[in-house]
């Protein structure tokens, strides 16, 4: 079976799960994230798959939530990559964040620091999670970073800008997978630079509900179709 390098998941239907159950978002919030969990590990320890970049939150997220469900929010993320640990050091997963720490509480930014510091790959394999993330943002962020470091630059190749991003040294994204189904048939923004030749997956499924078998028909359909991604030719 040919799997893709690089997984991109876009977890939606967090809330939407809740407000159909009349239960709180942080209930589902956090079935969604022990979701990932698994998710994660199956990719991990049953497949080849690399890279595996998780979106936990976009900028747009960021400024349209209240305080309360971020500071939630924030404990869950936290709460998660503690529980996940002794994983990323037993199988040598490296840790990865992708983010504008823009509107982000120091400690957060501190905790993902010290993530970074403490999981190094040692077999190529990388969980990355993009908080507080666009796509936009992050072409915008590169483009600012080249010009401050080259001032005089008359233009920008493509190597260029992409060597100033987040995500420079891993592969591109070969396959996105987004939940909720008909209500969420779009990309937002998500890696907006690295997934110009990816795969789309959606699910009919909310991400709470979105199982190892569901990411197995997303696999299996991916390797149905490997042999006819020509890229550009």
């Amino acid at each position: 079976m040919h799997y893709p390098r690089h997984i991109g998941i876009i977890p939606d239907g967090n809330r939407t799960r809740a407000q159909e159950r009349e239960l709180p978002s942080i209930f589902w919030h956090k079935a969604g994230f022990e979701n990932s969990k698994k998710l994660v590990e199956y990719c991990f320890l049953q497949t080849e798959v690399e890279c595996i970049t998780l979106r936990w939150a976009s900028t747009e997220n960021i400024q349209e939530r209240s305080p309360q469900e971020l500071e939630y929010l924030y404990d869950i993320y936290q709460t998660i990559d503690d529980d996940m640990k002794e994983f990323y050091l037993e199988h040598g997963i490296g840790y990865k964040r992708i983010w504008s720490s823009e509107w982000l509480p120091d400690k957060l930014v501190d905790f993902f620091h010290q993530q970074e510091k403490k999981f190094i790959s040692k077999n190529g394999k990388y969980i990355i999670l993009a908080v507080n993330y666009g796509g936009n943002d992050e072409i915008i962020r590169g483009i600012n970073s080249l010009l401050q470091n080259n001032p005089n630059l008359q233009s920008v190749s493509e190597q260029q800008l992409s060597d100033t991003m987040d995500l420079w040294s891993f592969p591109a994204v070969d396959l996105v997978i987004r939940t909720k189904g008909e209500m969420a048939k779009r990309l937002s923004g998500f890696m907006t630079r690295w997934i110009s030749y990816a795969e789309l997956y959606f699910s009919d499924k909310f991400f709470p509900d979105f199982s190892i078998e569901e990411l197995q028909k997303a696999l299996e359909r991916y390797d149905s179709i490997v042999k006819y991604r020509n890229f550009w030719k």
